[in-house]
């Protein structure tokens, strides 16, 4: 009997991680990734440059969804697992950096001390914030926007100024259009549970929450939050190399054989014989028994036939995003960096947030010299900043920079990344939209979807989504 093939069509973290399901299953199967671009691992890449560690994607991820950190432990990277060095974090307000006081949870002062003297929030807003153990629970289960959620619990001022920023930053997105019930659920469940934000906190630290399941998580990071400086632990975690680690382990456990490069997949249409043909430029027209989708909902919709697949999945919307980083000396900046970053909550601005990379991890800088990160959005909406030339884009984030540190000095180099269209925005009604996609895949058995954009964007959540793809392709194969 013929062995069964499956491709796997693109080869970012969730492909890669569907890939390393399908050896550790002892699968018998042919197996094919396409990847269109010259490597695999999409954004998750380090470069390594006169010693310092640049990422030019995520750098780190979060160890309180087990996913990334299981796979990372099964590859034997725990060694090299490395904690951030500060928790500080800076919000931007009336254009400086003001440092979020010690014990305030999501902008909830749940200590004295530093609450009334913080500037990022009026005497009354510490007083609404202050309330949200006694805010009665949302009645129904209908959708509300990130922003809606943390507003009717904290207050619009501890919600726009610190919350919504701090959430809503790791999609690039606007929280007043992200779907909380896509994002954030555990907080939704923590305030059915508990009946508040605090309340789960308090459970959880009191040994109420026994399990390690969803609500745990959120309590944990509401935990963490809630730190003292010198005994915190964080919920994240990198890797001494770099995250680029992470896809080296993977590609080196996987067969050479399995993986395509500079090979683009155009179309997935039915085979004749049954089960279906990917056409790709470079690899030809592969037979597959299964086909597994990792690529942006964006591109899916292109490759897939017509029909109301494609339209449900070109609905997803993204946003571009530029990441400007920048080497430099450590005097020629008028600030210490002594913290993890920064965010910035005023959407009227290009500047949306920037990490102090060489603060927040170790040996990602040679000794007098610092890394920084800086992140531009679009702005105003729907320009096409990602148009923009290198040496623009390094100006917009100098410029912006300047206006906070007071002097930023001439950078050794700097890098440049875009990321065209590549942020998905769960916006509300996002769960809908989803099932209305699951809906429709069963008119195409043998093709699955995975990914940023579907059911998660952090790379546990892609990661996650992979290897259960991997599991259930396996099974459905028989």
């Amino acid at each position: 009997m013929a062995h069964k093939k499956i491709v796997i069509v693109g080869g970012g973290i969730t492909g890669l991680a569907a890939a390393y399901q399908l050896l550790k299953s002892g699968t018998d199967a042919d197996v094919t990734l396409v990847e269109a671009s010259d490597r695999v691992g999409g954004i998750v890449q380090t470069e390594h440059v006169e010693g310092f560690v640049i990422e030019r994607g995520p750098d780190s991820f979060l160890k309180t969804k087990l996913h990334a950190r299981q796979l990372a432990v099964e590859l034997g990277l725990e060694p090299q697992f490395i904690s951030p060095r500060s928790h500080r974090l800076y919000f931007v307000h009336k254009s400086r950096l003001e440092s979020l006081p010690p014990g305030m949870v999501l902008g909830i002062p749940t200590r004295a001390k530093g609450a009334w003297n913080t500037p990022l929030l009026s005497k009354k807003g510490v007083l609404r914030a202050l309330a949200e153990p006694v805010v009665p629970v949302r009645r129904g289960n209908g959708d509300e926007s990130v922003l809606e959620f943390l507003s009717r619990r904290l207050g619009r001022e501890a919600a726009t100024r610190i919350a919504a920023p701090l959430l809503s930053g790791v999609f690039a997105g606007d929280a007043a259009e992200l779907s909380i019930q896509s994002t954030f659920p555990q907080l939704i469940e923590l305030e059915k549970n508990y009946g508040s934000l605090l309340g789960g906190l308090f459970a959880q630290r009191s040994g109420i929450v026994g399990e390690a399941n969803a609500l745990t998580r959120a309590a944990q990071i509401l935990s963490w939050m809630m730190r003292d400086e010198d005994v915190a632990d964080s919920p994240f975690v990198s890797l001494a190399g770099g995250m680029g680690g992470l896809v080296d382990a993977i590609v080196d456990a996987l067969p050479p054989e399995w993986i395509q490069t500079n090979c683009q997949a155009h179309s997935v249409l039915p085979a004749k014989s049954g089960g279906w043909t990917v056409a790709t430029e470079g690899a030809g027209v592969l037979e597959a028994d299964a086909v597994l989708l990792t690529t942006p909902a964006r591109v899916s919709q292109r490759i897939l036939p017509a029909g109301a697949l494609r339209e449900e999945l070109g609905q997803i919307p993204f946003r571009s995003t530029v990441i400007v980083t920048f080497a430099l000396e450590s005097e020629g900046l008028g600030h210490d960096l002594n913290g993890v970053g920064f965010v910035a909550p005023d959407r009227d601005r290009r500047l949306i947030a920037g990490t102090f990379s060489s603060s927040k991890w170790s040996g990602r800088a040679p000794r007098g010299k610092v890394l920084l990160r800086a992140y531009l959005c679009e702005y105003p909406q729907g320009s096409r900043l990602c148009d923009a030339s290198d040496a623009t884009l390094v100006g917009w984030a100098q410029a912006g920079l300047l206006k906070l540190f007071g002097r930023v000095g001439q950078p050794l180099f700097t890098r440049v990344v875009r990321y065209r269209q590549a942020s998905p925005q769960p916006v509300v009604g996002h769960q809908q939209r989803m099932a209305g996609i699951d809906r429709e895949l069963e008119n195409f058995p043998g093709v699955y979807l995975a990914g940023a954009g579907l059911r998660g964007v952090g790379l546990p959540d892609c990661i996650r989504q992979g290897r259960e793809a991997g599991r259930r392709i396996l099974a459905d194969l028989g």
